[in-house]
């Protein structure tokens, strides 16, 4: 008897796993089924939804994160905030970041700026009866006001000491010419039209700059993207820790007109850092973004490679052309990067086009000059010898 039991306990476990294997297979064969049910397309659709999902986050999520400064200004309730900017870094000369911030100023106000030295262009140009911008001194005589003035570091012959600036409407033509061959030269030399200081515009622009919200947004800026570009200097880092001065080194408005350029420099002498706010104004005002500079134009902003990094002969990395509404800014001191203006063609006048730009320079306020460099700045800013 004891091993019968035993002999049908053996046959029962032998049976267990016979059933269970049974069992399991019956369940894959309805899990089965049941998949069948779901059409193959409506799988394809549920896993492509699932991976458009993923996708959108991570777009959005790096969107997010590239417009924290745009969030930042608006929390603060700030009336000059844009609704939407970009901010491109490169490096340039030795090893200075540039930040180079599209739609940096409210739509509105950067047109309200451009259209005012568009429309007193325009009356310069119109008050002058020969339309010759190389015969415009005769204005003054009879009583007109130009606000426009001819900036070159020269009075028609050569200029040993470059720095000096001379506005004025006399002897354009020569002075000119005079930039040019000091420009062939090697030396340093520069012809373009400036808006007069004393200009109700001018003064309006440098307040704004000056204010605390214009200075706080660029700190935001440059901390935010400072030393994230491959190549820079992180031993000698870009971040604001003071801020700016509530007084700028030097500001002024240009208009480049044909054959205006400004030689390779460095501004070493200029301020702490400088800034470039072009405003470019095509032949359609009314949509500033489909206007575009051409390349035959001239005119470019051109950078210094990096240090080490230079291709060949050619010594310019970064060539910036003129636009709306785009802002740069960079480090000048120690040292800052080589950087020039293109000789303008008359090709951008003859299809509507002028180079409008506001050029200034904030002072670190940890930053002094010497009394050498202050004297030379007057010198730069043109208040020591105006014709």
């Amino acid at each position: 008897r004891a091993r019968r039991h035993n002999q049908k306990n053996d046959e029962d476990n032998q049976h267990v796993p016979l059933s269970s294997s049974v069992g399991l297979s019956a369940g894959r064969r309805r899990r089965g089924r049941e998949e069948e049910k779901v059409p193959v397309w409506v799988r394809l659709v549920f896993k492509l939804f699932a991976y458009g999902m993923v996708i959108l986050f991570l777009k959005f999520s790096k969107k997010d994160k590239d417009q924290d400064i745009n969030s930042a200004d608006n929390k603060e309730g700030d009336i000059l905030a844009p609704k939407k900017i970009s901010v491109r870094t490169f490096i340039a000369g030795p090893n200075v970041e540039v930040f180079a911030v599209r739609n940096f100023l409210p739509h509105d106000l950067a047109t309200k700026w451009r259209d005012v030295m568009s429309d007193e262009w325009d009356r310069q140009m119109n008050e002058n009866n020969s339309g010759d911008t190389n015969d415009m001194a005769s204005n003054q005589e009879d009583g007109s006001s130009s606000p426009w003035m001819y900036a070159t570091n020269n009075v028609g012959v050569f200029n040993r000491d470059v720095n000096r600036k001379t506005r004025s409407l006399e002897n354009i033509s020569i002075r000119n010419e005079t930039a040019r061959n000091m420009y062939e030269q090697r030396m340093f030399s520069y012809a373009k039209w400036e808006l007069d200081r004393s200009h109700p515009l001018v003064s309006e622009i440098e307040q704004t700059f000056v204010g605390d919200e214009i200075r706080n947004r660029v700190k935001r800026i440059i901390n935010k993207y400072a030393n994230k570009k491959e190549g820079a200097d992180n031993n000698d880092p870009q971040q604001l820790t003071s801020g700016f001065s509530d007084k700028l080194a030097d500001l002024f408005v240009t208009h480049y007109s044909t054959s205006d350029f400004l030689s390779p420099h460095d501004d070493s002498i200029s301020g702490t850092w400088a800034f470039v706010l072009s405003l470019m104004e095509g032949p359609d005002k009314e949509e500033n973004n489909d206007n575009k500079w051409n390349d035959d134009f001239g005119g470019f902003l051109r950078f210094e490679c990096p240090v080490g990094k230079m291709v060949g002969n050619d010594r310019w990395c970064e060539n910036i052309r003129p636009s709306f509404n785009t802002a740069l800014f960079f480090r000048t001191r120690p040292r800052g990067p080589v950087h020039e203006v293109m000789p303008v063609s008359s090709r951008a006048a003859q299809e509507g086009y002028r180079r409008f730009a506001v050029t200034g320079w904030y002072m670190d306020p940890s930053d002094t000059w010497s009394s050498d460099d202050k004297a030379e700045l007057d010198k730069m800013k043109g208040i020591d010898e105006e014709l």
